[in-house]
């Protein structure tokens, strides 16, 4: 495996990692977020609880159907501020060296 030097274009190679610092808040605030989420995933105080959302919904059920609401929305943030963009760049710049079976030629 070769090391290029920086700015070099190595074509199939892995791109490297790079975070910029203005879009650093950003992606902490997501990955906050998505740690919240993972900790109220588990709903054990709903478990024994009889009350109907809506007359007929249990609030279990309810909490979840708000939960995976949350968690598309936690999707969407996560696309728009935490994506790495280099890595798009670095995809889309090897989609003109790609064959008809999909491996880079």
């Amino acid at each position: 495996m070769s090391q290029g030097t920086q700015g070099d274009d190595t074509g199939g190679g892995i791109p490297p990692i790079v975070i910029h610092k203005r879009n650093l808040w950003p992606r902490r605030l997501v990955w906050a977020w998505v740690g919240l989420l993972f900790l109220l995933h588990h709903d054990f105080w709903w478990w024994n609880d009889r009350t109907l959302v809506l007359g007929f919904l249990p609030i279990g059920l309810a909490y979840h159907t708000a939960f995976s609401l949350a968690a598309g929305v936690t999707w969407a943030l996560a696309i728009k501020f935490a994506w790495p963009e280099e890595i798009e760049e670095w995809a889309s710049a090897g989609e003109t060296e790609t064959t008809g079976a999909g491996r880079v030629s």
